[in-house]
């Protein structure tokens, strides 16, 4: 209800503005505005790693296509005819720039096309959304740009089988957990399925973020990192805690000594015997 408040209050803003402005004369500013905010983004990156020579456009060109967008959008604004006319033809000197690129320099990325097709959408994004619809789509916009090299350093030290990793969280939180029923395993005992895997889901991702922010965040900072996600496990066990009862299992206080690791764990009492029994016992509680 809240979130539908804010978006009736924020549309009844526009409407008040438009009591003192034409609303075309506000959607031209706007469009040229969020225009000219892309082409500079573009200028930059575009300055920075490749140089004039395989430019589209930039800022004047950006914006420039923003305005045609607009002015096309509004000349037709009952069968659209123009402004598709216009996207096709904007389509076209983008491909042939692509093939120019290709050709002769030799670069093949197609997000400046991308880009330059949505800078073009602008228009009728700003004219038939919300506000807060055409600032999202223009500030993903702009941090998906400038955050293009952090994307590369980042795909770079990924380890090969990180993709595998979440893949495989992925598919035990949103695959699995919600095909599992949530009746009681035994009568008069709350257990479900559910209920298991939901908290299998919660602990793999405590742990999952957990690694995340130290291998790519946090890389000096393994304790502080460490003792955050700690607090936050305790936090949703004491959250947990209130309707159903949280037994913890760990290694008690004392010195470490050597062994296979089914010894260890069967000294220790983390084995898998060990572990059933504790649930079991957890649950007759």
């Amino acid at each position: 209800m809240q979130m539908v408040a804010n978006q009736v209050y924020s549309e009844d803003e526009m409407e008040k503005l438009y009591e003192y402005l034409p609303r075309e004369l506000v959607t031209f500013v706007l469009v040229t505005l969020f225009s000219l905010l892309i082409g500079l983004s573009q200028r930059k990156i575009s300055l920075k790693r490749e140089g004039e020579t395989t430019l589209f456009g930039t800022d004047r060109t950006f914006t420039f296509i923003g305005i045609l967008g607009y002015l096309l959008y509004i000349l037709d604004p009952v069968d659209y005819r123009l402004f598709m006319g216009g996207g096709a033809i904007l389509g076209l000197l983008l491909g042939l720039n692509y093939y120019v690129k290709q050709s002769q320099f030799h670069v093949f990325g197609v997000t400046t096309i991308i880009i330059a097709l949505i800078t073009y959408c602008i228009a009728p994004i700003v004219a038939t959304q919300p506000s807060w619809f055409y600032v999202m789509v223009v500030v993903t916009v702009l941090l998906f740009t400038e955050l293009k090299h952090t994307f590369t350093e980042l795909a770079q030290r990924m380890k090969n089988d990180e993709m595998i990793t979440l893949a495989k969280f992925l598919a035990i939180s949103g695959i699995i957990l919600p095909m599992l029923p949530n009746e009681n395993l035994i009568p008069d005992i709350n257990l479900t399925p559910y209920t298991v895997w939901l908290a299998t889901v919660v602990v793999s991702g405590i742990s999952y973020l957990s690694y995340l922010l130290r291998r790519y965040v946090f890389h000096e900072s393994g304790i502080l990192v460490s003792g955050i996600i700690g607090g936050l496990y305790s936090l949703v066990c004491e959250k947990l805690d209130k309707p159903k009862k949280i037994y913890p299992i760990a290694i008690q206080d004392t010195f470490g000594e050597s062994g296979t690791p089914e010894e260890l764990m069967s000294k220790y009492k983390i084995d898998a015997d060990y572990l059933v029994k504790s649930v079991l016992e957890t649950v007759e509680e």
